[in-house]
């Protein structure tokens, strides 16, 4: 439930970090590819919420994805997977709309901590800034970071290793000089990622000690 969340958040989120970093680009031809993204992104968002609000509107989506893949001739191969994701996505408008009308609270304070989440997330790299004597504009920080999590999304490599790295440098470096660059990259790597792989295997650890002990102490 909370990656649903997540994944909304980010996707209504990310129109409005394109905008703000078009304004921090120099290159037209960057600008225009800004564009383009934005475009495409507000029609997935509102592909979503149409899926979501009107169960026929997917039907009429995928209709209209066959009669294009008809027209090229790629149907025979793309056959089952179309009715595969039809089929997902009405399962997806069926157990969202059951969790409104049945959990309605609980969905209420996920959105909320959801929110709260993203926002201490992202100001991590801000914080970061400050710490060097790099006063940051907090907007475009938290827009890199929204672009750079989709990039970090695709299942290149475990845990997006390497992709973060290389994303960070590119993108951070509209925020501060090369200078420190490599630095900026390195500490917030450290804290957003690895530190959680740290204290998450500590609290693992302990878990399944824990575990072990109660399983000892119901077998006597």
């Amino acid at each position: 439930g909370e990656r649903v969340l997540d994944a909304l958040l980010l996707l209504i989120a990310t129109p409005f970090a394109l905008w703000v970093l078009s304004g921090s680009l120099i290159s037209w031809e960057m600008d225009l590819a800004i564009i383009v993204a934005e475009l495409f992104v507000l029609l997935m968002v509102f592909a979503t919420i149409g899926g979501l609000l009107n169960p026929s509107f997917i039907d009429w989506l995928s209709s209209l994805i066959t009669r294009c893949l008809h027209k090229v001739g790629r149907f025979d191969r793309t056959e089952h997977l179309i009715e595969f994701i039809d089929k997902e996505l009405l399962n997806f408008h069926n157990s969202l709309w059951a969790l409104m009308k049945t959990g309605k609270q609980g969905l209420f304070f996920g959105c909320i901590c959801t929110v709260i989440y993203w926002i201490v997330e992202f100001m991590v790299l801000p914080l970061i800034l400050l710490g060097l004597n790099q006063p940051p504009s907090i907007m475009v920080a938290m827009a890199v970071q929204v672009f750079l999590t989709f990039i970090m999304v695709v299942p290149v490599t475990p845990g997006a290793s390497g992709i973060a790295e290389l994303g960070g440098a590119a993108l951070f470096g509209i925020l501060v000089p090369v200078s420190i660059l490599g630095v900026v990259v390195a500490a917030w790597r450290l804290i957003t990622y690895y530190l959680n792989l740290v204290i998450g295997g500590v609290v693992s650890v302990k878990i399944l000690k824990d575990v072990d002990i109660l399983s000892g102490w119901n077998s006597k």
